[in-house]
């Protein structure tokens, strides 16, 4: 059946990209400030635009739902993300694999999304 939104099937445009649309950008206290201002800078160096909201779950549905073209943050849990990459995949979207055996189930994990025409962009952005 795929997700819906208010009845109507979520379908990722094939045609936006980082540069024509925006990412969501995730951080918490487990990444370094560092980190995360060189992540945006490699975004905004690539053309890209950013917001960020505060919730990697929200911004994860905003992917499936076309409002957002991608979504990178460095370190997730599991439970926090999996309901996300769900809504993402439905849409016709591409996610980045979390570990799912053992403990590493457990621990938190790097999680990307993307529309399609922003796979490629947001992997060399995350260095995968």
């Amino acid at each position: 059946m795929g997700a819906t939104l208010n009845g109507k099937r979520l379908v990722l445009n094939d045609e936006r990209n980082i540069r024509n649309a925006v990412t969501g950008i995730g951080a918490n206290n487990y990444v370094k400030p560092a980190f995360v201002a060189k992540m945006v800078k490699d975004l905004l160096d690539a053309g890209g635009n950013f917001i960020r909201n505060g919730s990697g779950a929200l911004m994860l549905a905003y992917v499936a739902a076309g409002r957002l073209v991608s979504y990178y943050e460095p370190y997730m849990h599991a439970w926090d993300c999996m309901a996300g990459y769900c809504l993402v995949k439905e849409a016709g979207g591409w996610y980045h694999p979390f570990p799912t055996e053992g403990k590493k189930l457990t621990k938190g994990s790097v999680v990307l999304a993307a529309a399609p025409g922003a796979i490629d962009d947001l992997r060399k952005i995350a260095g995968l």
